[in-house]
C-alpha cells in the first residue's frame, strides 16, 4: 500500500501534475512572513497540506485565514489538502483540474493509527467548522471518509473518541 500522504511526500505528486513547472519553492517566506508549503510563481499556486493542527489550534487556523487572503489578493490560487484526504486522480481532478495517472491506494480518511492522525472529538470548533466545509468541498468522497469514521467508533467502542457531539449527525 502507497504510504499516507504528507507535507514532505506532496513534491512528488506536485511534479506529476505539473511536470514543466521548477519553480517550486518549500517553506520559505514568500509574501511577507508566510511560508506556504509549496508555491509555484509561475503558476501563482499555492498548495497547503493541513495536518491536524489545522483543525484543533485557533492560532493555525486563523493564520491559514490570513494566508488565504494575502495569497489570493495577491493573484495566488490556494489549495489546501486536509491530512485525512489522499491525492487521487480524483481529487487532483477536483483540487487542479488536471487529468494525470496517479497511483495512490491509500484510502481517504482517519485510517492510520500513528498519533498523529488526530480525530474531529479532538477539534477545537473553529477545527469542527473547517471540517464540515471540507465535507462539503470533497463531497464526492464524503462517504469514505464518514465510514473511516464509523470504522474508527467500531475499533475504539466509543464515539466520544471520534466525534464531539456537534457532528453525531453524521452517522446517524
Amino acid at each position: 500500500m502507497e504510504p499516507y500522504l504528507t507535507e514532505e511526500q506532496l513534491e512528488n505528486p506536485l511534479n506529476i501534475l505539473f511536470p514543466e513547472t521548477k519553480d517550486w519553492v518549500r517553506n520559505k517566506a514568500v509574501l511577507g512572513k508566510f511560508k506556504p508549503d509549496y508555491c509555484s510563481h509561475s503558476l501563482k499556486l499555492v498548495v497547503e497540506f493541513d495536518g491536524y493542527l489545522h483543525y484543533t489550534d485557533v492560532n493555525s487556523i486563523l493564520r491559514d485565514e490570513r494566508k488565504n487572503i494575502l495569497f489570493t489578493q495577491n493573484g495566488y490560487k490556494v489549495v489546501r489538502i486536509p491530512y485525512f484526504v489522499q491525492l487521487t486522480e480524483e481529487v487532483a481532478r477536483h483540487l487542479f483540474n488536471v487529468d494525470v495517472s496517479i497511483n495512490s491506494n491509500y484510502p481517504h480518511g482517519f485510517i492510520s493509527d500513528k498519533s498523529t492522525c488526530k480525530l474531529p472529538a479532538n477539534f477545537c470548533e473553529l477545527g469542527i467548522e473547517r471540517f464540515k466545509q471540507d465535507l462539503q468541498r470533497f463531497d464526492f468522497i464524503r462517504g469514505l471518509i464518514i465510514d473511516s469514521l464509523v470504522q474508527k467508533i467500531d475499533k475504539l467502542k466509543d464515539k466520544r473518541l471520534v466525534l464531539p457531539p456537534s457532528l453525531d449527525y453524521l452517522i446517524g
